[in-house]
Protein backbone atom coordinates (compact mmCIF):
# COMPACT_ATOMS: atom_id res chain seq x y z
CA UNK A 1 0.00 0.00 0.00
CA UNK A 2 1.04 3.62 -0.41
CA UNK A 3 -0.06 7.01 0.87
CA UNK A 4 -1.68 9.27 -1.71
CA UNK A 5 -2.51 12.97 -1.49
CA UNK A 6 -6.27 12.34 -1.31
CA UNK A 7 -6.34 8.80 0.09
CA UNK A 8 -5.91 7.16 3.46
CA UNK A 9 -3.05 8.20 5.72
CA UNK A 10 -1.88 6.37 8.86
CA UNK A 11 -2.72 7.67 12.32
CA UNK A 12 -1.49 4.97 14.70
CA UNK A 13 0.46 5.58 17.87
CA UNK A 14 4.02 6.82 17.11
CA UNK A 15 5.29 4.90 20.15
CA UNK A 16 3.73 1.65 18.92
CA UNK A 17 5.25 2.01 15.44
CA UNK A 18 8.68 2.71 16.91
CA UNK A 19 8.25 -0.20 19.34
CA UNK A 20 7.53 -2.55 16.42
CA UNK A 21 10.75 -1.52 14.67
CA UNK A 22 12.81 -1.76 17.86
CA UNK A 23 11.33 -5.15 18.78
CA UNK A 24 12.16 -6.48 15.32
CA UNK A 25 15.71 -5.12 15.67
CA UNK A 26 16.19 -6.73 19.08
CA UNK A 27 14.28 -10.01 18.86
CA UNK A 28 12.69 -10.44 15.41
CA UNK A 29 9.00 -11.16 14.98
CA UNK A 30 8.24 -14.79 14.20
CA UNK A 31 5.13 -14.94 12.05
CA UNK A 32 2.60 -12.23 11.16
CA UNK A 33 2.09 -9.08 13.21
CA UNK A 34 -1.51 -9.90 14.05
CA UNK A 35 -3.57 -8.85 17.10
CA UNK A 36 -2.24 -11.69 19.23
CA UNK A 37 1.39 -10.91 18.43
CA UNK A 38 1.09 -7.17 19.02
CA UNK A 39 -0.73 -7.67 22.33
CA UNK A 40 1.64 -10.43 23.47
CA UNK A 41 4.62 -8.15 22.90
CA UNK A 42 2.72 -5.34 24.71
CA UNK A 43 2.98 -3.07 21.66
CA UNK A 44 -0.79 -2.63 21.51
CA UNK A 45 -3.38 -3.47 24.15
CA UNK A 46 -6.73 -3.46 22.34
CA UNK A 47 -8.24 -4.54 19.00
CA UNK A 48 -8.71 -0.89 17.96
CA UNK A 49 -5.09 -0.09 18.79
CA UNK A 50 -3.73 -3.10 16.91
CA UNK A 51 -5.87 -2.24 13.89
CA UNK A 52 -4.40 1.28 13.79
CA UNK A 53 -0.87 -0.05 14.22
CA UNK A 54 -1.26 -2.60 11.40
CA UNK A 55 -2.83 -0.03 9.08
CA UNK A 56 0.08 2.31 9.79
CA UNK A 57 2.68 -0.39 9.19
CA UNK A 58 1.03 -1.38 5.89
CA UNK A 59 0.92 2.21 4.62
CA UNK A 60 4.58 2.61 5.57
CA UNK A 61 5.30 -0.64 3.69
CA UNK A 62 6.71 -2.26 6.84
CA UNK A 63 4.28 -5.19 6.70
CA UNK A 64 2.38 -6.68 3.77
CA UNK A 65 -1.31 -7.45 3.39
CA UNK A 66 -0.56 -10.77 5.09
CA UNK A 67 0.85 -8.88 8.11
CA UNK A 68 4.28 -10.39 7.52
CA UNK A 69 7.36 -8.13 7.86
CA UNK A 70 8.47 -6.69 4.52
CA UNK A 71 12.00 -6.28 3.20
CA UNK A 72 11.87 -2.67 4.41
CA UNK A 73 11.20 -3.72 8.02
CA UNK A 74 13.83 -6.45 7.82
CA UNK A 75 16.33 -3.89 6.53
CA UNK A 76 15.59 -1.61 9.50
CA UNK A 77 16.18 -4.58 11.78
CA UNK A 78 19.60 -5.42 10.37
CA UNK A 79 21.12 -2.03 9.58
CA UNK A 80 23.91 -0.88 11.97
CA UNK A 81 22.87 1.60 14.65
CA UNK A 82 24.80 4.48 13.08
CA UNK A 83 22.95 3.95 9.80
CA UNK A 84 19.49 3.40 11.25
CA UNK A 85 18.21 6.99 11.09
CA UNK A 86 19.25 7.44 7.47
CA UNK A 87 17.57 4.17 6.48
CA UNK A 88 14.40 5.03 8.40
CA UNK A 89 14.35 8.47 6.75
CA UNK A 90 14.36 6.75 3.35
CA UNK A 91 11.37 4.63 4.41
CA UNK A 92 9.43 7.72 5.48
CA UNK A 93 10.33 9.74 2.41
CA UNK A 94 9.11 6.92 0.18
CA UNK A 95 5.90 6.27 2.13
CA UNK A 96 5.01 9.94 2.65
CA UNK A 97 6.07 11.07 -0.84
CA UNK A 98 2.97 13.29 -1.42
CA UNK A 99 3.61 15.05 1.91
CA UNK A 100 7.33 15.63 1.33
CA UNK A 101 6.52 16.93 -2.15
CA UNK A 102 4.68 19.92 -0.66
CA UNK A 103 6.18 20.51 2.79
CA UNK A 104 9.31 20.09 4.87
CA UNK A 105 8.57 18.68 8.36
CA UNK A 106 10.77 21.43 9.81
CA UNK A 107 8.36 24.08 8.43
CA UNK A 108 6.18 23.84 11.52
CA UNK A 109 2.97 22.21 12.66
CA UNK A 110 0.49 24.28 10.68
CA UNK A 111 2.13 23.78 7.30
CA UNK A 112 2.43 20.06 7.92
CA UNK A 113 -1.22 20.00 9.05
CA UNK A 114 -2.26 21.64 5.77
CA UNK A 115 -0.43 18.92 3.81
CA UNK A 116 -2.80 16.30 5.30
CA UNK A 117 -6.09 18.11 4.67
CA UNK A 118 -6.96 15.90 1.72
CA UNK A 119 -6.40 12.63 3.55
CA UNK A 120 -8.98 10.32 5.06
CA UNK A 121 -10.41 9.87 7.59
CA UNK A 122 -10.71 13.62 8.04
CA UNK A 123 -11.48 13.31 11.75
CA UNK A 124 -8.06 11.74 12.37
CA UNK A 125 -5.91 14.30 10.55
CA UNK A 126 -4.42 15.71 13.76
CA UNK A 127 -3.30 12.19 14.69
CA UNK A 128 -1.82 11.78 11.21
CA UNK A 129 0.28 14.89 11.79
CA UNK A 130 1.35 13.73 15.26
CA UNK A 131 2.45 10.37 13.86
CA UNK A 132 4.28 11.90 10.91
CA UNK A 133 6.19 14.45 12.99
CA UNK A 134 7.21 11.95 15.68
CA UNK A 135 8.44 9.48 13.07
CA UNK A 136 10.41 12.29 11.41
CA UNK A 137 11.95 13.02 14.81
CA UNK A 138 12.93 9.36 15.19
CA UNK A 139 14.49 9.45 11.72
CA UNK A 140 16.47 12.60 12.50
CA UNK A 141 14.62 14.69 9.92
CA UNK A 142 13.69 17.26 12.58
CA UNK A 143 15.29 18.14 15.90
CA UNK A 144 12.04 18.59 17.80
CA UNK A 145 8.33 18.05 17.32
CA UNK A 146 6.56 21.41 16.81
CA UNK A 147 3.70 22.14 19.16
CA UNK A 148 0.19 22.36 17.78
CA UNK A 149 -0.86 26.03 18.03
CA UNK A 150 -3.88 26.77 20.20
CA UNK A 151 -6.59 29.13 19.03
CA UNK A 152 -6.57 31.16 22.26
CA UNK A 153 -2.78 31.53 22.63
CA UNK A 154 -2.69 34.84 20.74
CA UNK A 155 -5.68 36.29 22.54
CA UNK A 156 -4.21 35.38 25.92
CA UNK A 157 -0.90 37.03 25.13
CA UNK A 158 -2.61 40.14 23.80
CA UNK A 159 -4.87 40.50 26.83
CA UNK A 160 -2.17 39.79 29.42
CA UNK A 161 -1.38 42.79 31.66
CA UNK A 162 1.99 44.48 31.57
CA UNK A 163 4.55 42.86 33.86
CA UNK A 164 6.01 44.76 36.80
CA UNK A 165 9.75 44.99 37.41
CA UNK A 166 9.66 42.22 40.01
CA UNK A 167 7.77 39.82 37.75
CA UNK A 168 10.20 40.62 34.91
CA UNK A 169 13.02 39.46 37.14
CA UNK A 170 11.14 36.25 37.89
CA UNK A 171 10.75 35.57 34.16
CA UNK A 172 14.49 35.79 33.70
CA UNK A 173 15.08 33.18 36.41
CA UNK A 174 12.65 30.33 35.64
CA UNK A 175 15.00 27.65 36.97
CA UNK A 176 14.61 28.91 40.54
CA UNK A 177 10.83 28.47 40.56
CA UNK A 178 11.14 24.95 39.19
CA UNK A 179 13.71 23.92 41.80
CA UNK A 180 11.62 25.39 44.59
CA UNK A 181 8.45 23.52 43.76
CA UNK A 182 9.16 19.88 42.98
CA UNK A 183 6.39 18.87 45.37
CA UNK A 184 4.25 21.99 45.01
CA UNK A 185 3.39 24.14 41.99
CA UNK A 186 5.83 22.24 39.72
CA UNK A 187 4.23 18.86 40.36
CA UNK A 188 0.74 20.32 39.99
CA UNK A 189 1.48 22.13 36.74
CA UNK A 190 3.43 19.28 35.18
CA UNK A 191 1.65 16.32 36.74
CA UNK A 192 1.98 14.26 33.56
CA UNK A 193 5.78 14.58 33.67
CA UNK A 194 5.84 13.79 37.38
CA UNK A 195 3.71 10.70 36.83
CA UNK A 196 6.01 9.59 34.03
CA UNK A 197 9.12 10.06 36.17
CA UNK A 198 7.56 7.85 38.83
CA UNK A 199 7.68 4.98 36.35
CA UNK A 200 11.48 5.03 36.25
CA UNK A 201 13.00 1.81 37.66
CA UNK A 202 14.46 2.11 41.13
CA UNK A 203 17.37 -0.13 42.09
CA UNK A 204 17.23 -2.11 38.86
CA UNK A 205 17.97 -1.74 35.17
CA UNK A 206 15.73 -1.92 32.13
CA UNK A 207 15.87 -3.21 28.58
CA UNK A 208 16.81 -1.10 25.58
CA UNK A 209 13.23 -1.38 24.33
CA UNK A 210 11.86 -0.12 27.66
CA UNK A 211 14.41 2.71 27.74
CA UNK A 212 13.63 3.81 24.18
CA UNK A 213 9.89 3.65 24.84
CA UNK A 214 10.29 5.87 27.93
CA UNK A 215 12.57 8.30 26.05
CA UNK A 216 10.09 8.65 23.20
CA UNK A 217 7.11 9.10 25.52
CA UNK A 218 8.97 11.59 27.72
CA UNK A 219 9.83 13.79 24.74
CA UNK A 220 6.24 13.80 23.53
CA UNK A 221 4.84 14.63 26.99
CA UNK A 222 7.52 17.29 27.57
CA UNK A 223 6.69 19.07 24.31
CA UNK A 224 2.97 18.86 25.13
CA UNK A 225 3.43 20.34 28.62
CA UNK A 226 6.03 23.02 27.84
CA UNK A 227 5.93 25.10 24.67
CA UNK A 228 9.15 25.27 22.66
CA UNK A 229 9.82 28.87 21.60
CA UNK A 230 12.51 30.31 19.30
CA UNK A 231 15.83 31.40 20.85
CA UNK A 232 15.50 34.82 22.44
CA UNK A 233 11.71 34.74 22.46
CA UNK A 234 11.52 34.93 26.25
CA UNK A 235 13.87 37.90 26.43
CA UNK A 236 11.98 39.69 23.64
CA UNK A 237 8.71 39.18 25.45
CA UNK A 238 10.19 40.55 28.65
CA UNK A 239 11.55 43.65 26.88
CA UNK A 240 8.23 44.37 25.20
CA UNK A 241 6.37 44.02 28.49
CA UNK A 242 8.88 46.18 30.30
Amino acid sequence: MAITADGQAPYGSPKSVIDVIQFHRDKRFKGPLDDVTLQRTQIASSPAATQRVRQTLRLLDLIGDDDQPTEALDALATVPEEEFQARFAEVLEEAYRPVFDVVDPADGYQKVRDAFRGNAPAGQQDRMVTLFLNLCLEAGLILEVPIKPTSDRKSKSESAPKSSGSSKKAKKSPAKSVLEGATGEWSTRYHALVGLMEKLPVGSGWTRTERDAFYSTFGTVLDFEIEVVPPGATENTVDENG
